[in-house]
């Protein structure tokens, strides 16, 4: 394992602070409300409580796991998971995901790449696009695999899922509904946390 030890994964509950483990608690109802697994506000919090990259990445995939399948299934029983988007994205991330959680970026690049994911999951929690005011249409294959790529080797590298990045994406140019486009990217951030925390170790 990449310079961490057995002792880092109960760190989550033995050696933070009540305040750290609630503010963890509620990122996950936060985000798990708009189809997140909430690495990026895990991050921030375990970063604000000075734990090192290397212990911070693996705790965050493990939460996002959880929380986004949870997520995942309260979309899916809706009938909001679009099968059709969610193949292509998955199909090329989970390797993208696998080859970033096992490279290790130098802690001034983490941060950076971090802080850019923060200030994008800030934006994202405070402002939802509305697709509602347009015809959603069919993404191309080609873009569907250069997003799933391109998001997919990000999340690995900073410890996250993706799905900040691609909700708003799906919206934006789109392809999906609000909900539908939760749906797809709770499913998006459990298999890139999986790889991603599998490449880690």
């Amino acid at each position: 394992m990449n310079d961490i030890n057995a002792m880092s994964f109960p760190l989550i509950v033995d050696g933070l602070p009540l305040g750290i483990l609630c503010a963890l608690f509620l990122a996950s109802i936060l985000y798990a409300a708009v189809g997140h697994g909430g690495a990026s506000a895990y991050l921030a919090v375990m970063g604000f409580a000075g734990m090192a990259p290397p212990e911070m990445r693996p705790i965050a995939l493990v939460l996002n796991i959880g929380v986004s399948l949870l997520a995942l299934i309260a979309f899916a029983r809706r009938g909001y998971f679009q099968q059709k988007i969610f193949g292509p994205l998955a199909l090329v991330s989970m390797p993208a995901a696998f080859l970033g959680g096992w490279l290790q970026l130098p802690d001034p690049i983490f941060k950076m790449v971090l802080a850019a994911a923060l200030l994008l999951g800030a934006w994202r929690l405070t402002f939802r696009p509305d697709s509602g005011g347009g015809r959603i249409r069919a993404p191309s294959l080609w873009a569907l695999i250069a997003l799933g790529l391109s998001i997919g080797l990000l999340s690995g590298l900073v410890g996250i899922g993706g799905g900040i990045f691609l909700t708003p994406l799906l919206i934006l140019f789109r392809w999906s509904s609000s909900k539908c486009a939760a749906a797809i990217s709770a499913a998006f951030i459990f298999v890139n946390s999986v790889a991603g925390i599998s490449g880690f170790l």
